[in-house]
């Protein structure tokens, strides 16, 4: 594995040259500063960005109006759903659809038996979320906005502590914070395989080209 780059970031979205990612400085005891940067895995380089390209990876076309919706912008997980409209997903459990324009439509609670849910991995007309506290990892459905399948948790522990999910054709690949590994999750028999191992805790796995990427607890690791 190759070291890119220190854990020392607030965020990480993947971008067709890499990544973006978010870095927080403390001014004092009640101001902090955030600065926005894309690394490019060709060049190995860091550059500076603005903050609307940022957000507008983050939350699509209409980002302006969302971002004035939400306020906190960098704590909740995004999905762009495949007519464009977007879900933002905030630790705490709120939930909220926002059309391509960014306007909200509808707004709720997503919780699995009492427990917050984690990102956000869309599947056609559903997304796939964690479910750390719980072992387990849901299907949610965009119209009924109801859950629909759980997978693991309970008796069965397929999963421990997972904590990010992200969906490559039929396959879920799901991170294990406690575990420290990635699992895939067969979308077509639903059949759970140990993928990827590691010695610290992993929070988040893409693809860039034909490269996986992984956030482990002490930086960013292509693999």
């Amino acid at each position: 594995m190759e070291k890119l780059l220190d854990l020392q970031f607030l965020e990480i979205l993947p971008t067709t040259a890499g990544f973006l990612f978010v870095r927080r400085e403390m001014l004092d005891e009640a101001h902090i500063r955030l600065s926005f940067h894309e690394y490019l895995i060709k060049t190995r380089e860091i550059l500076p960005v603005r903050r609307s390209v940022y957000l507008r990876r983050k939350f699509g076309p209409g980002y302006e109006q969302i971002v004035r919706s939400l306020g906190d912008y960098v704590s909740c997980d995004t999905a762009r759903l495949s007519n464009g409209n977007a879900v933002v997903l905030y630790p705490g459990g709120e939930l909220g659809f926002f059309s391509l324009e960014g306007h909200p439509f509808w707004r709720g609670e997503l919780t699995y038996r009492g427990s917050g849910v984690s990102d956000l991995a869309v599947d056609g007309d559903f997304f796939w979320s964690t479910v750390p506290e719980q072992n387990a990892v849901i299907r949610f459905s965009t119209a009924t906005k109801k859950v629909v399948l759980r997978v693991s948790g309970g008796a069965s522990r397929a999963f421990d502590g997972p904590c990010a999910v992200v969906r490559y054709g039929r396959v879920l690949y799901v991170c294990n914070e406690r575990s420290c590994n990635i699992c895939t999750l067969s979308l077509d028999r639903y059949a759970v395989r140990d993928y990827q191992h590691f010695h610290e805790p992993v929070y988040k796995f893409f693809r860039w080209q034909k490269e996986e990427l992984a956030v482990l607890s002490s930086g960013v690791y292509l693999l």
